[in-house]
C-alpha cells in the first residue's frame, strides 16, 4: 500500500519540474517571434547596445532560464551543460529560420555572440552553483 500524501507531494513534484519549463520555452517563443520579423525593434534609446550585445543578453536569459528549469532535476554543473547546449542549438536553428525571413539573412556571428550569451551559464554554475539555493532545490528535495 502506497503512503497517500507521499504519492500526492512526488506528482506535486514532478508537476513543478514540468512548469518549470514554461519561461524558458516562452523566452523561445519571444526570440522566434523577434526573428520572424523582417524589421526587428531597435534597442531604446536609452539603452545604447549594438547586435551582438543585444544577441549575447538575450541568449544568456534563455541559458539562465533553461538552467533554472533543468536545475530542477540535475545537479548544477549537468544544467548548466543542458542549458548551454539548448541555447547554442536554439541559436542556430534561430540564424537558419531568418534565412527564410524576407529582408533577413543568417550571420554566423550572430550565432558566435548566441554562444557566447549562453556560456554565461557555465561561468555562473562553476563559480556559485548554489547561489540561490532556494530556486535551485536538490533533486528529491520538496518544493
Amino acid at each position: 500500500m502506497t503512503n497517500e500524501p507521499d504519492s500526492i507531494m512526488a506528482r506535486y513534484r514532478r508537476l513543478f519540474s514540468i512548469l518549470r519549463w514554461v519561461p524558458a520555452l516562452c523566452w523561445a517563443g519571444v526570440i522566434f517571434g523577434l526573428s520572424h520579423m523582417s524589421e526587428p525593434p531597435d534597442a531604446p534609446p536609452f539603452l545604447p547596445i549594438n547586435d551582438k550585445v543585444a544577441h549575447m543578453g538575450i541568449y544568456a536569459i534563455l541559458s539562465g532560464l533553461t538552467y533554472w528549469a533543468a536545475r530542477g532535476d540535475y545537479r548544477p554543473r549537468t544544467a548548466a551543460w543542458i542549458a548551454f547546449i539548448f541555447a547554442s542549438i536554439y541559436g542556430i536553428t534561430d540564424e537558419w529560420h531568418q534565412s527564410f525571413v524576407p529582408n533577413r539573412t543568417p550571420d554566423i556571428y550572430d550565432w558566435y555572440a548566441d554562444v557566447a550569451g549562453a556560456a554565461w551559464v557555465l561561468v555562473h554554475a562553476r563559480l556559485c552553483p548554489h547561489l540561490p539555493a532556494w530556486l535551485f532545490p536538490e533533486k528529491g528535495e520538496a518544493s
